[in-house]
């Protein structure tokens, strides 16, 4: 081992070192270990631009893009809720829930759908007296699953499928890994519906835990006729579409409900009293004829109209509207806006809005007019007005036109008549045209940190690859491995490596930290690069056994109550199952 090799491998341990303790974000640790190597002459400005303009990085990034429109459209969401609402048994709600899910992550980012499911199966098991924790890890391993089946699944066959298209070769299919894991995917199904519900735990989280997180609103809402909450219970599955919303009291005529029991179900014309956070107003587009009360009812149409705009507002202590009940204010005389709702800090307020007598710091949330402006900022009422740009919202139509130009892009992608790139650029360039998307949605929908994590990921990788220490690995695993286990031995050591790192650091930077030495194995193996890779981007997503290797275990690691040795128990077969079944198959299909 040459000294240039020994730098770089102490490099990269004491890069796992740090991911490991996280003692920074992954991003931020392996780009500084991108910059060493950059500083000393590991790698040029050439190549590191190359990783920035690599193929797959730049279709995940559109893609995250594209995910973000069709998440708008609610096709998710309503699909499950239905499935929920017909499942009545812990077994019968995963044969039901298994479908969907599968396919689902197949061709979207599967860390909001887990979010969603999360907060839908503590209301469907609080409602029928059942334990979360028998069903949240087993939903984050399903969602896994399906996203090995495509090329956009995972951000791993993404990048996987461009760093071999950078080395001049073939790359992924869309649907390429499909027949290398589908017997894995039946075995661990059949696995975690038979045995699941015996090896968690019953220690889910309190259902309340979820609304104990960031700054708080109080809403008001009156529900009108033909509104879907009509003769439903604060348990019911339409109150699972209220995110981050809780339902504090209701108002009937001169009758307060409060404590709300689970029995007691929501009439025409009561006022809903809701505390939830900012971004949780979105989530009241979702019904119809449930109306926004400030000193007028407000619809969801009228927050997204060109005319009105959403401003947060903090109250100052030179304000005339001081303690003040907003209804005595002339709030909307004097500013020409409604008060939306309020939030007070270390305070919990449980009053109608227009009761609440306004105090020096308060924040507003404001939906205003065209002279709001000249109105506000002449005079000392407010510290700070800060416009909020919410995400556009879909109407039917548009649900319609996205979705129709999402299953295009899929099927051109498929029947091999675009590139994966080409198709996303497309799809990108017909949303645009039908304007389904604007500026703040493309900054909210791009993880930037993911982005430079592969981006250093891959920089890093082609040091190891470049240094020699990949040619050095690869020959000491031949060495070690092939004459005594053969073939079989080499893809299983491929395999393991890319599982332990990924069990332990990132997906995708244990993909690209083993690409380089799995090529090797590949040429000495006289097998094809792809067959190899398929190894390698199988075993970076087939995390099952820790918390911290993939984002949906992290998720559910707090609303199911589980322990590092709860995903151990369940998650150490699967491991074991796709490793098995996936190098089986490619051993005898490639």
């Amino acid at each position: 081992m040459g000294i240039t090799q020994l730098i770089v491998l102490l490099a990269v341990l004491v890069m796992l070192v740090l991911m490991v303790l996280e003692v920074a974000h992954p991003a931020t640790i392996a780009f500084i270990i991108l910059m060493f190597f950059f500083l000393f002459g590991y790698i040029s400005p050439d190549e590191i631009m190359a990783t920035i303009s690599n193929e797959g990085v730049l279709t995940l990034a559109l893609l995250f893009i594209v995910t973000s429109v069709i998440e708008k459209t609610g096709v998710m969401e309503k699909l499950l809720f239905i499935i929920l609402k017909k499942s009545k048994s812990e077994k019968g709600v995963m044969a039901r829930l298994t479908p969907p899910l599968i396919g689902f992550s197949a061709f979207f980012n599967n860390t909001p759908l887990v979010v969603m499911m999360t907060t839908s199966m503590q209301n469907w098991c609080k409602e029928r007296n059942l334990h979360a924790s028998k069903f949240l890890l087993p939903i984050s391993y399903l969602t896994i699953f399906g996203g090995m089946f495509t090329i956009i699944g995972t951000s791993t066959n993404l990048i996987v499928h461009g760093w071999l298209l950078g080395k001049g070769l073939e790359g992924f299919s869309f649907f390429e890994l499909t027949p290398f894991i589908i017997l894995g995917v039946t075995i661990g199904v059949i696995y975690l519906v038979l045995f699941s519900s015996k090896i968690l735990p019953e220690t889910d989280t309190g259902m309340s835990d979820r609304y104990e997180h960031g700054r708080n609103f109080l809403y008001e809402a009156v529900v009108k006729d033909k509104c879907r909450l009509i003769g439903k219970t604060v348990t019911s599955n339409e109150f699972q579409l209220l995110k981050d919303l809780y339902l504090l009291k209701i108002i009937r005529g001169d009758q307060v409900i409060s404590p709300i029991r689970l029995e007691d179900t929501i009439q025409k014309e009561d006022i809903l009293i809701f505390s939830g956070s900012l971004d949780s107003l979105e989530s009241l587009e979702k019904f119809k004829n449930l109306l926004i009360r400030t000193d007028e009812e407000v619809s969801m149409e009228s927050l997204q109209s060109k005319d009105a705009k959403l401003v947060e507002a903090v109250v100052s202590h030179n304000s005339s509207i001081i303690h003040q009940k907003i209804k005595h204010s002339n709030f909307r005389v004097k500013y020409d806006a409604s008060i939306i709702s309020v939030h007070r800090k270390n305070e919990n307020i449980n009053k109608n809005i227009g009761e609440i007598r306004l105090k020096p710091g308060d924040v507003l949330l404001l939906l205003t007019g065209n002279d709001f402006e000249l109105n506000a900022y002449h005079n000392d009422d407010f510290y700070a007005l800060t416009e909020i740009k919410g995400d556009k919202i879909l109407n039917k139509k548009e649900s319609i036109l996205a979705v129709t130009t999402f299953v295009g892009m899929i099927l051109s992608v498929a029947f091999g008549f675009l590139s994966m790139f080409t198709a996303v650029l497309f799809c990108i360039a017909l949303f645009m045209l039908f304007d389904l998307f604007d500026s703040a949605q493309i900054k909210k929908s791009i993880p930037f940190p993911v982005l430079l994590l592969i981006i250093a990921s891959l920089g890093i990788g082609k040091v190891i690859e470049t240094s020699g220490l990949a040619d050095l690995i690869a020959n000491t695993m031949i060495q070690l491995i092939a004459e005594n286990f053969g073939t079989l031995g080499l893809l299983a050591g491929i395999y393991i490596i890319t599982n332990i790192l990924t069990e332990v650091i990132t997906n995708t930077a244990a993909a690209v930290i083993v690409l380089p030495i799995s090529l090797e194995v590949a040429t000495y193996l006289d097998m094809s690069p792809v067959s190899v890779a398929v190894i390698v981007a199988v075993a970076a997503s087939a995390s099952f056994s820790t918390p911290i290797g993939y984002q949906t275990n992290l998720i559910v690691y707090g609303p199911g109550g589980y322990k590092f040795t709860d995903y151990l128990k369940l998650g150490l077969p699967l491991n074991l199952i796709f490793m098995a079944t996936t190098i089986f198959s490619v051993y005898m299909f490639s």
